[in-house]
């Protein structure tokens, strides 16, 4: 797959919109591009909070010629934007992927060009090991960033 190796869900809402993934076993992708076990990408603009959680999930032997090989979730939000964006990622167990880039394990990105008061990103009590990238979140697999607007 290009992008998105086991899973690959992209939204575009102008209001408020969740996604969640639960319980998934996700072994043995492989993407070109970012997302070699799931790539998940929520875009919005206009009233209302957008969220991604990720709980209780397996991921491992995924491979990612870009950024998250194990998870990859992305949310972005517009300029019209006037709520506070959330990604969550607990409960998951994400070992032995590989990424070219960055985010061996899982990356998580929020970012938006509005006036919000805040874009919250968690990562909680998940384990996270032997993972590996290229250019950042190698360390312990998880490479996170926020950028407001």
């Amino acid at each position: 797959a290009s992008e998105g190796g086991g899973a690959l869900a992209e939204l575009a809402i102008a209001g408020t919109g969740q996604v969640l993934l639960s319980a998934n076993d996700v072994l043995g992708n492989e993407a070109a591009g970012d997302g070699g076990g799931v790539l998940v990408r929520l875009a919005g603009d206009g009233a209302g909070a957008r969220g991604i959680e990720a709980t209780g999930n397996q991921g491992s032997g995924n491979v990612a010629g870009g950024s998250g090989a194990g998870r990859d979730l992305t949310l972005a939000d517009g300029a019209s934007t006037t709520e506070a964006g959330e990604i969550t990622a607990t409960g998951n167990v994400i070992n032995g992927n590989s990424a070219t880039v960055g985010g061996g394990g899982l990356r998580a990105s929020a970012g938006t060009t509005g006036t919000v008061a805040a874009t919250k990103i968690t990562v909680d009590s998940n384990s996270v090991r032997d993972n590996t990238a290229a250019s950042y979140g190698d360390a312990a697999g998880c490479a996170a960033s926020s950028s407001l607007g």
